[in-house]
């Protein structure tokens, strides 16, 4: 995945679908199940090579394949009581939250039982502002 980033390989420019991101944990329906398996060989194809397409499939199948006004979405981003911050990914990854989300955070996660994504390497600070609030 780095090498293509680097050498600036686009693999999906030519693709007949849009490549959504989501959340990878989550519910379907028989039909849903029975479209991906009709789907199988452009999933192969478009998939094999990918870095985290668990964070990926479900979404890109339900929008081009119709599925779209059947999925749950929680305004706030809490999908599947999960907080996560898609509108400043990077690369197919999610945004790591800082310190300055410390506001965002408390307001989106109302309905969220799960936050995601920290890195207690580069951003403790936030993760010991949540640790204090809930009493931990």
């Amino acid at each position: 995945m780095a090498l293509q980033i680097i050498l600036h390989v686009n693999r999906v420019k030519n693709l007949d679908w849009k490549v959504k991101l989501g959340g990878n944990w989550c519910s379907v329906t028989n039909d849903f199940v029975s479209r991906m398996l009709q789907e199988e060989p452009k999933l192969l194809k478009l998939f094999k090579w990918t870095n985290c397409s668990d964070e990926l499939l479900v979404q890109t199948i339900a929008f081009n394949c119709g599925f779209m006004n059947r999925m749950y979405h929680n305004p706030n981003g809490a999908d599947n009581l999960r907080f996560i911050d898609w509108v400043r990914s990077k690369n197919g990854s999610p945004h790591t939250f800082t310190i300055t989300d410390k506001e965002l955070l408390e307001d989106a996660t109302a309905g969220a039982l799960i936050a995601r994504k920290f890195s207690l390497d580069k951003y403790s600070e936030i993760i010991n502002y949540i640790l204090k609030k809930t009493g931990n």
